[in-house]
């Protein structure tokens, strides 16, 4: 398949037998032979990038392994491949082009792609797939969530702090859509909201988050890219973490998250990032990241596709008036699952959304969602 095989170097494992009904029994991993990537639904892929800042995340991909492999099979229907490590050289600049490049050739195979790794460029690979596919169009957006307490906007050039304005910047761009999830106020300075308020870009703090992840399910229903700064668990359940924080989201919260992600029907990468290994206190943030993953696995293998487009007999619409100069706002609420979208219109364009029925009810009571406006604007 394409060479892909000449990109990696095979797992490090002193493992090679599992007992029964545990992941590591079904996922077809490289460990003496490459993998075959055409049975395989799912390909998980080791980024063991590393900095002089970052000593101990080159570890990070074959740590989360160990703990991943012994966890039971969250589905059985699941077809899962391990591609094995990335040869990695060079600069954090042709790790991303290489990344990008090797996830852009499996997202042309559908694949549903996992990231495993330390530093948080791996994202800036992640999205360049995108780019390279040459799937984003005025019909087809990339919309990329980045859950993390940090929104890493700055106008810098070479830090992590700036991954995402230069993800931003990259031409043709790779992102049509951000939405920032997560984000801790402290942590984030006033260009950064500024220029999400500016491109008409969603963000959520984790402070409205926290016992609430129904939120942000919406957000990742409508993502295609998703990249998790580990970062974004407080320092107490994960002290893995590159950058540990006291405060974030709780083992319960994130792992919702995670099935949400999975649950979605548009997302085809997922990445794990800013793990350090050396610095995992009984491999407590290793275990976790597992655990993370196997609710995304399990919210894959129990996706249900629907949109008001192309199923529309299974959908109830609801018109609703309004009295802030829109005639009305349409909601469609899926008649299987129970998930609402909604109905924006800028003429001559139009975008059908996924939203929350908190939404529908906000227009019920003559009040027009941040999120319409948002997209109202981006529609311009």
């Amino acid at each position: 398949m394409l060479h892909l095989h000449t990109f990696f170097d095979s797992i490090e494992t002193s493992q090679t037998t599992y007992k029964s009904e545990l992941l590591g029994t079904i996922i077809d991993a490289y460990i003496t032979h490459f993998p075959n990537i055409d049975a395989a639904e799912v390909v998980i892929i080791g980024c063991p990038c590393e900095t002089d800042e970052t000593k101990g995340t080159a570890q990070s991909p074959n740590a989360i392994r160990r703990e991943l492999y012994n966890l039971s099979i969250p589905h059985q229907a699941a077809k899962i491949a391990d591609l094995g490590n990335l040869k990695l050289k060079g600069s954090a600049k042709e790790w991303g082009e290489m990344i990008g490049y090797v996830v852009e050739k499996l997202l042309s195979l559908d694949k549903i792609i996992i990231l495993l790794g330390g530093i948080k460029e791996i994202a800036y690979g992640q999205t360049l797939a995108y780019r390279y596919t040459g799937i984003e169009s005025e019909d087809s957006q990339t919309n990329y969530a980045y859950i993390s307490p940090f929104l890493d906007l700055r106008d810098e050039e070479d830090s992590s702090s700036s991954l995402n304005y230069r993800i931003f910047n990259q031409y043709p761009p790779a992102v049509n859509v951000f939405t920032g999830l997560g984000y801790q106020s402290y942590k984030v300075v006033g260009s950064e909201l500024d220029l999400l308020r500016n491109l008409s870009f969603p963000y959520l703090r984790y402070g409205v988050l926290q016992g609430q992840m129904y939120i942000a399910e919406p957000y990742l229903r409508e993502a295609n890219a998703v990249c998790l700064d580990i970062s974004a668990i407080r320092h107490a359940d994960s002290p893995g973490a590159t950058q540990p924080l006291p405060a974030g989201f709780t083992v319960m919260e994130i792992c919702q998250l995670a099935r949400y992600a999975g649950n979605a029907p548009d997302i085809s990468t997922f990445s794990i990032v800013e793990y350090n290994q050396s610095q995992d206190i009984h491999q407590q943030t290793a275990t976790l990241s597992a655990m993370i993953l196997w609710y995304f696995m399990e919210g894959i293998y129990n996706r249900r596709p629907e949109h008001p487009n192309t199923q529309p007999e299974q959908f109830t619409k609801y018109r609703v008036k309004v009295n802030a100069g829109i005639e009305e706002i349409i909601f469609f609420q899926s008649n299987v699952t129970g998930l609402w979208w909604m109905e924006v219109v800028n003429a001559p364009r139009k975008a059908i959304v996924p939203c929350s029925e908190a939404e529908y009810q906000s227009v019920v009571g003559d009040e027009i969602p941040d999120k319409w406006w948002q997209v109202f604007n981006r529609l311009a």
